[in-house]
């Protein structure tokens, strides 16, 4: 009869002894293979743990370029049947996209000493940690994340050069231009509105665990104020499903900062003609109207389309070259031409999204350069595309209005109490966003700067 002791120097033998058996190479897998499989350069036997507790081998990898997950997996020694089992599991739940892989992302394997599966972690973000267990021959699968704590940071700047100068200047991660790019799509046009000395406020989630920073979260809220354009975004979901996107976002007002358009349908550099009533053609080398606004921007610039609606042509139109018309319901109609080619799919009667790709700047047509001719008619009728009018979608909720007034009340005190780079904690992980939909934020604490 063996003892306790002689039991746990058994189970601390055996795992020795798998530990020292992944340590040799033994070639490549093939499909009747009875044990743990590996191929070149595997990751089992580097930093493996044995835990005495369970006698489990934990191995760490990280996700290499070119990795697909099954390859990751058999990199680290495990059975093509747990392989199998773990890649039928994610496809049935959708636990996560398995072709989504990112280079530096990590997984955690947890082997028995027979060498099965019994635990694997797969971490792509704090907020998204996939953990698949298994329970006798079934596999549990589930989303978790690490219990961090959020802090609200305050990144303040002013315009230098440009915007993400700015931002990256006072402390902002990259990420953040975009975001407000994206936020402010519809009434600043980041390309040619900002100035020097305007002045840039921003309220960020910031999260930690165990007092680490291990990542950034929402925009909360944000202000421009500039000598052309001034506008301040509040974030407030609503209860949307979507927790992210310029939907979510309105004035201080109450008003939707997304609108039916954007500002323009692409990154342009310099508008080298605008719309007039008499314009002299420097082709033709006459007087004519020129009823739209000349975008000047290098070829093959991505041209996207400014609002939903139908394609209702896609082809070539005479001095327009490549040129695309777009109908946004009853009222509004758009055209983009003298493009070097359109986009895949897009044809005669087909239906595009605001944002979309449509075509590509060109010098088609009766061009004196790279360019895109860009029309707006309005009820039959061409317009200024610079002067439009672009109602906003829907304000927030009559019945949420209350909710939302003391939310940008709360935001408001933490932008002006808050020296530019400081911090504050405002507990657990969606204390913040609860608050937005609750009436409140906790107050706050543990004021410092980063």
């Amino acid at each position: 009869m063996v003892g306790r002791c002689g039991h746990t120097v058994i189970l601390f033998t055996a795992a020795l002894l798998l530990l020292a058996g992944c340590q040799k190479d033994r070639g490549p897998a093939s499909g009747k293979h009875e044990g743990p499989v590996v191929s070149e350069g595997g990751g089992i036997s580097e930093g493996a743990v044995i835990s005495e507790a369970t006698a489990w081998v934990t191995c760490v990898d990280t996700v290499r370029r070119g990795d697909t997950f099954s390859s990751l997996l058999l990199r680290n020694r495990l059975y093509l049947r747990d392989v199998e089992q773990i890649i039928q599991e994610v496809r049935q739940t959708g636990l996560f996209r398995l072709r989504g892989l990112r280079p530096g992302e990590q997984v955690e394997v947890c082997l028995d000493l027979d060498g099965r599966v019994q635990r694997l972690r797969y971490e792509q973000s704090p907020d998204r940690i996939y953990v698949i267990e298994r329970e006798g021959e079934v596999l549990r699968s589930y989303q978790t994340g690490l219990p961090y704590d959020t802090y609200v940071r305050k990144i303040a700047g002013t315009l230098r050069t440009t915007v993400d100068e700015a931002l990256r200047r006072a402390g902002a991660p990259p990420e953040v231009a975009l975001e407000l790019a994206e936020i402010f799509a519809s009434d600043i046009d980041f390309l040619t509105e900002p100035r020097m000395g305007d002045r840039i406020v921003v309220l960020l989630e910031e999260k930690r665990y165990e007092g680490a920073r291990v990542g950034f979260g929402q925009i909360l809220f944000a202000s421009y104020a500039g000598k052309k354009v001034c506008q301040s975004a509040v974030r407030f979901p609503c209860g949307q499903r979507r927790s992210r996107g310029a939907g979510c976002y309105y004035t201080p007002e109450g008003e939707s900062l997304v609108r039916t358009f954007l500002r323009s349908p692409l990154n342009y550099r310099r508008i080298s003609s605008r719309f007039s009533k008499n314009r002299f053609h420097p082709i033709l080398r006459v007087w004519r109207p020129h009823l739209g606004v000349d975008y000047a921007a290098a070829p093959g610039t991505p041209v996207v389309a400014i609002g939903d609606g139908v394609v209702s042509l896609a082809g070539w139109n005479g001095g327009f070259g490549r040129q695309i018309c777009i109908r946004h319901g009853e009222d509004y109609e758009t055209s983009y031409g003298h493009l070097s080619r359109i986009a895949r799919g897009v044809r005669n009667g087909a239906r595009v999204k605001k944002g979309q790709v449509i075509g590509f700047v060109g010098s088609t047509g009766l061009s004196t350069g790279p360019h895109l001719d860009f029309r707006v008619k309005c009820n039959g009728r061409f317009i200024d595309p610079l002067r439009m009018k672009n109602p906003p979608a829907a304000p927030v909720p009559e019945t949420l209005r209350e909710r939302f007034l003391a939310r940008v009340t709360q935001l408001a005190e933490f932008a002006d109490s808050l020296n530019a780079g400081e911090a504050v904690w405002v507990s657990g992980a969606s204390a913040v966003l609860g608050a937005a939909v609750n009436g409140g934020l906790p107050p706050g604490s543990a004021r410092e700067r980063s």
